[in-house]
């Protein structure tokens, strides 16, 4: 009933059904992804807390503007991370039965 491509194996005797780890990891890569836009407009609203120019203690608009870029360049680094995990992986084959099986297709 189980076979090697599904995501769920069969329930334990406690009634669960266990998660294969490719698919919990690819779910949780698929979580990070949609919650990065999220992050990213919480992290370029910080300059808005800020205190003002003519205050104690306050950021320049030189280092608000670099504080913007980075978080622009940080997300956009974790974009192309994120997609290059959940990009599917080619997995080698076990036997030599598999390989041949998929090189007459």
């Amino acid at each position: 009933m189980s076979d090697r491509g599904s995501v769920y194996d069969a329930p334990d005797a406690g009634g669960r059904l266990f998660l294969e780890r490719r698919g919990y990891r690819q779910r949780r890569i698929i979580d990070a992804a949609r919650i990065l836009p999220i992050v990213g407009l919480l992290l370029w609203l910080v300059p808005l807390i800020w205190p003002d120019a003519g205050e104690d203690g306050a950021i320049g608009t030189a280092q608000a503007t670099l504080y913007v870029f980075a978080i622009w360049v940080a997300l956009i680094a974790a974009g192309a991370f994120l997609a290059w995990r959940m990009a599917p992986h080619e997995e080698p084959a076990s036997d030599g039965a598999n390989n041949a099986q998929g090189s007459a297709r």
